[in-house]
Formats: structure tokens, C-alpha cells, sequence
């Protein structure tokens, strides 16, 4: 009896080391499966929950699928657009870069790109608000958190005063204690900047205007006594000579004037009859086609344009020495030159005259 009981262990001993065999060996072969298999089994089950337009399982499914077989980088490309239809516009952005930077072919990196250049366009108030949206339509997301940051960084009062409503939210599903720590540190930190913002600004104190101290009965102030100057005799000598250089610098310029403005009008004279030549006959024509006669004409125009130019600048020099020395003379200032250029239709004219 004792050795069928003996037999009856060690059997039960050798049944269950051969269980125990069987589970070593059975578990590195459930651990080696194929991981291409299992990532795109996730896949397809993201492709039918993104066709039945479950967004957030979608998201979930494609990440998932990616981490089970990272070589496959389309899966990025499907959860971030399943992130941009949740609404999470910035985690769609960074999966869509990643999937650009990790995608072999130049055709499938273009085509992303435009997708890519769009949710870098949104503006942080833009990606709040679809955010905040997302986290009341998926609220088995748990996105509370993220949108109550999001809405936070814009920094005004009603952001938030929202941030606040979510993070409450958010205190609901918070079961671990450091994710409940890190709700109750943002929602204090959220009343204390409401506190801040209720403060009135400090008013700017004015300095106090010092007035300069005087005397209470300052003495009268006595004026100076008034010198008279007895008046200076013009000299003779210096009134004709003053007189005759007003003369000679008045002629020279009106002189000048008139030689430069008839050598101008001698140059366009020519210039007008040799264009004109070009379309009467030869026997009717100025020059008759002698070139050399039209630029003989032309010269001869610019020498006396010139020459009037020098001679109307070394007159006006003459003047204005002759007003600069006679500044204080009386008989000077009871003198002055006038002149005053004309145009007509028949040329043009400088008039000139001595003031007494």
C-alpha cells in the first residue's frame, strides 16, 4: 500500500515538471510571435474604427500598431490624422513630422507636406479651443489636462477661468495621487494668477514740483542807461566808389544774361531748322544736309551761352561785393539794383535799373 502511494507521488511529480517544462518552452514562443502580424492586425482595426468615424480609438489603434512594429512608419502618418479629426491638432502635428522624417519615399513625404504646413499655420488659440472642444466630445479621452495647458499659455482672464472648469473636470478621473498632486498644484496656481489679475495696476505717484526760492520783496531792477551814438558822415570817396562798382557788376550781369540767353536761343534756332530739314526737300531746307555748317552754328551758340554765363557770374560777384562793403554806408542802402528776367513768346529778356 505504502509503495502504491509512493508511486502515485512521484508521478504526480513528473506530471507537473512536465507542465512546468511545457510553460518555459511555450512562453518565449508566444513572446517571439511576429510583430509585422500583430502591428497590422492594430492597423486594420484603426482603419475600421477611422471609417466608422471613431476618431480617438482610431488614434490609439494606429499608435499602438506602431509601437508593436516601429519600421513601419505609415501608421504615424494614419494616427496623426486621426488626431487632427479628434481635435489634439498639436500631437497630430508632431506624429505627422515624425512620420515625414522616417518615410523612405519622396512621393509619400510631398504628399503629407501641405497637411504638414496647414496645422503649422493654426495659432495657439486655434489649436485651445479645438482642443478644449475635443476634450467635452471624447471625454473618455482624458484630454482635460492637456486643454487646460493649452488654454493656460494664452493668459487672459476667461482662458483661465476655463483652464479652471477642466482641470475640475479633470479631478474626477485623477485617481493616482501624483495625477491628482499635479491637478490640485495647477488649479492653485490658476486662482493665484485670477488674484493677480483682479489687482488693480498701482497708480504712479507724481514727484513733487520744487519751486525755485526767491525773495519775498526782490528790489527793483534799475535799466541801463541808454548811450546815444552820434551818426557816422558817409565818405564821399567810399559813396562813388560803391556806386560804381553797383554800375559795372549791374551791366556785366545784365549783359551776361543777355549773351547767354541769345546764345541758348542761337542753339535751339540751329537745333529746331536742322531737325526740320529732315523733312522738307534739300532746296528748301536750312542747312541742306551741310552738317558741318549746323555744328559750326551750334558751337558758335554754345561759346556765347557760355560766355554770357561767365560774364553775368563775374557781375553778380561784383554786386554782391559792392553790397557786402556798402552794408553800413548810408548812401549805400539808399541805393539798390533791380533786376527782373522776362520770357515772351519771341525769346527771352533781362530788365536791370539802379534805385535811388
Amino acid at each position: 500500500m505504502r509503495s502504491i502511494r509512493m508511486h502515485v507521488v512521484q508521478f504526480a511529480v513528473a506530471a507537473l515538471a512536465v507542465v512546468a517544462v511545457a510553460g518555459v518552452v511555450a512562453t518565449p514562443s508566444a513572446a517571439s510571435a511576429d510583430p509585422a502580424s500583430d502591428s497590422l492586425a492594430q492597423a486594420k482595426v484603426g482603419a475600421v474604427h477611422f471609417r466608422a468615424k471613431r476618431f480617438l480609438d482610431a488614434a490609439r489603434a494606429f499608435e499602438q500598431a506602431y509601437r508593436l512594429n516601429p519600421v513601419d512608419a505609415r501608421n504615424l502618418r494614419y494616427a496623426g490624422r486621426a488626431w487632427q479629426e479628434v481635435g489634439h491638432w498639436e500631437r497630430a502635428l508632431n506624429l505627422l513630422q515624425r512620420y515625414a522624417q522616417l518615410e523612405k519615399k519622396p512621393d509619400l513625404r510631398l504628399s503629407i507636406q501641405p497637411r504638414i504646413a496647414q496645422l503649422k499655420a493654426a495659432t495657439a488659440r486655434q489649436k485651445a479651443e479645438q482642443l478644449a472642444i475635443a476634450s467635452v466630445k471624447y471625454p473618455q479621452g482624458k484630454l482635460e489636462i492637456e486643454a487646460a495647458r493649452a488654454l493656460e499659455r494664452l493668459g487672459t482672464r476667461p482662458d483661465y477661468e476655463r483652464a479652471i472648469k477642466l482641470y475640475e473636470t479633470a479631478r474626477l478621473w485623477a485617481t493616482s495621487p501624483a495625477k491628482q498632486a499635479q491637478v490640485e498644484a495647477a488649479l492653485d496656481r490658476l486662482r493665484g494668477k485670477l488674484l493677480a489679475a483682479d489687482k488693480p495696476a498701482p497708480t504712479p505717484v507724481a514727484k513733487p514740483v520744487t519751486k525755485p526760492v526767491t525773495p519775498a520783496n526782490p528790489p527793483p531792477i534799475k535799466p541801463a542807461p541808454v548811450v546815444p551814438v552820434p551818426p557816422v558822415k558817409p565818405d564821399p570817396k567810399e559813396d562813388s566808389l560803391g556806386t560804381i562798382l553797383y554800375i559795372v557788376g549791374g551791366v556785366a550781369l545784365v549783359g551776361g544774361a543777355g549773351v547767354g540767353a541769345l546764345g541758348y536761343l542761337n542753339g535751339k534756332e540751329a537745333t529746331d531748322a536742322y531737325v526740320a530739314d529732315e523733312t522738307l526737300p534739300k532746296d528748301q531746307s536750312t542747312y541742306k544736309g551741310d552738317y558741318d555748317a549746323y555744328k559750326t552754328d551750334v558751337d558758335s551758340a554754345k561759346v556765347l551761352n557760355l560766355l554770357g554765363g561767365v560774364a553775368a557770374g563775374v557781375g553778380a560777384a561784383v554786386l554782391v561785393w559792392a553790397i557786402v562793403r556798402g552794408g553800413s554806408d548810408t548812401a549805400a542802402k539808399k541805393s539798390a539794383w533791380w533786376v527782373a528776367p522776362s520770357l515772351s513768346g519771341r525769346g527771352a529778356a533781362v530788365s536791370a535799373g539802379l534805385r535811388f
